[in-house]
């Protein structure tokens, strides 16, 4: 399996309690491409990322599975909770 990485800070931003929402805000620190494992090394391409500011996402939560992100960019976001993946396999080695 191969796919796209990014490593980052992420901290909750306070927000008032009647809103509906949370805000993150992401510092994006590297990026790049994994790919497969072979020979028990796995392929990757990361580089350091330079961020100026901050991005953020605000997330809703509509139940314990799903979750609407809208980004700082006007991107939009529907954030799955996937209980068939293992968390170790994805993580970098």
């Amino acid at each position: 399996m191969a796919g796209i990485a990014v490593e980052a800070a992420i901290s909750v931003t306070p927000t008032a309690e009647a809103t509906p929402h949370q805000r993150v805000e992401v510092r994006f620190q590297r990026g790049g491409w994994l790919g497969p494992s072979l020979a028990q090394r796995r392929l990757q391409w990361l580089r350091s990322v330079s961020q100026s500011f901050p991005a953020w996402l605000d997330i809703t939560v509509l139940d314990a599975d799903l979750r609407i992100c809208r980004g700082n960019a006007g991107t939009l976001f529907a954030l799955l909770r996937r209980t068939d993946l293992m968390l170790d396999e994805l993580l970098l080695a």
